[in-house]
């Protein structure tokens, strides 16, 4: 399993989102939790897209998701 440092590596050298250096613990765990935050949103978008692409309705995915189809159709409509 990858360590904290071995991520925020990866992550500066992609370039994906800026990273502020820090040596404190509680800090550099604020900017992981973050981080991974948008990996899981990313995650998701995709998720929904395809399901999207399969035929679900946006009932389907709301159901899912414990929305309504009216508001995981504003959320994920543009993504």
């Amino acid at each position: 399993m990858r360590g904290n440092d071995d991520m925020l590596r990866e992550i500066e050298s992609d370039g994906a989102a800026p990273v502020a250096s820090t040596d404190a613990p509680d800090l550099m765990a604020i900017t992981l939790a973050q981080l991974r935050l948008a990996t899981a949103e990313a995650e998701l978008d995709e998720a929904v897209a395809r399901a999207r692409e399969n035929g679900r309705s946006w009932q389907q995915i709301g159901d899912i998701l414990g929305m309504t189809r009216q508001g995981v159709n504003k959320r994920f409509s543009a993504a």
